[in-house]
């Protein structure tokens, strides 16, 4: 299984939070911190497309929303409400995570999605074009802010799955048990 990240590229929507470079909430990205301005907060970013051939992706395994922040104050916690919407703006899934009080970040993860919609498994069109929002009522100026975007799990090259056998029988379809492979090949 490999990893890769669908982070902010564009700005669809924002509204009580102090940025506006969306690059800045990047996978990794530890240098700023976007912060709220009031109560009902909203940000709607256009994602990166998924590059499924360029990183050799056979299948996509699942997709979750993934916000490292935290709540400026002693106590509490802000409710950040995360939807993934796909290419036409159509939620897909949400998640309500609870943001902590406290100076230091959290990482915050949402449900692991492993369908596009609940029974079809992902596609790279899927992901090419989705956005993601994440909106708070209850966030005040206090809600902050460090990383937000979608963490893909994704299968690489072809297993045995593909000719349907499994690795305890390949020796009967190519007629060389797998301890012997070395003769076949000369190594």
């Amino acid at each position: 299984m490999a990893i890769a990240y669908l982070n902010p590229g564009t700005a669809v929507d924002i509204t009580n939070w102090d940025s506006s470079l969306t690059s800045e909430l990047a996978q990794g990205e530890t240098a700023n911190t976007w912060q709220t301005t009031a109560n009902n907060s909203n940000l709607t970013v256009g994602l990166t497309d998924f590059d499924f051939s360029g990183l050799g992706a056979s299948s996509i395994t699942s997709v979750q929303v993934v916000l490292v922040g935290n709540y400026d104050a002693r106590s509490g916690a802000w409710s950040a409400n995360t939807n993934i919407l796909n290419s036409s703006s159509v939620s897909l899934y949400s998640d309500l995570l609870s943001v902590p009080a406290g100076r230091s970040a959290s990482t915050i993860s949402g449900t692991v999605r492993t369908t596009s919609d609940g029974s079809t498994a992902w596609t790279d069109s899927d992901l090419d074009g989705m956005q993601l929002r994440v909106s708070s009522v209850d966030c005040t100026d206090k809600g902050q802010m460090i990383q937000l975007y979608i963490k893909v799990i994704y299968s690489t090259g072809y297993g045995n799955t593909v000719n349907g056998v499994t690795a305890a029988n390949i020796g009967k379809i190519n007629g060389v048990a797998t301890a012997s492979i070395s003769k076949v090949n000369g190594i």
